[in-house]
């Protein structure tokens, strides 16, 4: 009950009351043979984001989907088509960025307390070694709320850019650090039919014809409706030496 508490107490804090509003809008339902890299992550009984699989005993995730200090108190949803089924795996330690703050890095690794079982519905996903400026048709990966009210896994295409219309479509200049430092690209929904809240961060995004991890959503920085045009994406390939030398725990 207290770690509960503590959960909401942490997520009011920092979404307010968006809270009540559903995510990932706008994808569709996939199964999880299709990407069984994909995991959701839980504290107290709530979904706080999601992640991917990149070792046996490792999960790639957002630095802001472990907000509550409760490391060992995390677990993963591994192999499930919703939240709820597949297996679950207790969190042992969370890794953090040690250079997050707000939108900056915001990148960790959960390491959990036992490997995880491999086979048709969990298999771990090679990461994306280049660095483009922008791709096209790129596919995020949520367990995230949507519109039907559930939490089955979503898929839905974005566009990643990086340029000066990048830049000109973050408002209040939030998150243009991220895109300055190459950390980062903006998650643009162009049409405006896509949005993500607080339980989509951490999700993977894959190039579609590619089973590469190539960033990881961290956060939207329009938040004034259901839907929004552009999220912040960290840019995997930045955070190599990153996540090699946090493996080495």
């Amino acid at each position: 009950m207290q770690l509960t508490i503590v959960f909401l107490l942490a997520c009011c804090h920092f979404f307010g009351p968006a809270l009540s509003q559903k995510r990932q809008y706008g994808g569709y339902d996939v199964n999880i043979r299709q990407y069984p890299f994909v995991v959701a992550i839980s504290l107290g009984g709530q979904t706080t984001g999601s992640g991917a699989i990149i070792a046996p005993r490792w999960i790639l995730s957002s630095a802001s989907a472990f907000l509550v200090p409760y490391h060992d108190s995390y677990k993963v949803n591994v192999g499930a088509d919703a939240v709820g089924g597949g297996q679950w795996y207790q969190g042992q330690m969370v890794y953090q960025h040690p250079e997050w703050e707000g939108f900056q890095d915001n990148i960790a690794l959960l390491k959990t307390n036992r490997k995880i079982k491999f086979g048709p519905t969990a298999q771990p996903i090679k990461l994306f070694e280049s660095n483009p400026d922008g791709i096209d048709n790129a596919l995020m990966l949520s367990y995230g709320e949507n519109e039907q009210g559930t939490r089955h896994l979503r898929a839905a295409t974005y566009s990643l850019t990086s340029g000066p219309g990048c830049l000109a479509s973050l408002p209040n200049n939030d998150g243009d650090e991220v895109i300055k430092r190459n950390q980062g690209y903006c998650q643009n929904a162009p049409d405006g039919t896509k949005g993500q809240w607080y339980d989509d961060t951490g999700a993977p995004i894959v190039i579609n014809d590619s089973p590469r991890l190539v960033a990881i959503h961290a956060f939207r920085v329009d938040n004034d409706t259901h839907y929004n045009k552009v999220s912040i994406a960290m840019r995997v390939s930045i955070y190599k030496d990153f996540i090699v030398n946090t493996m080495k725990y």
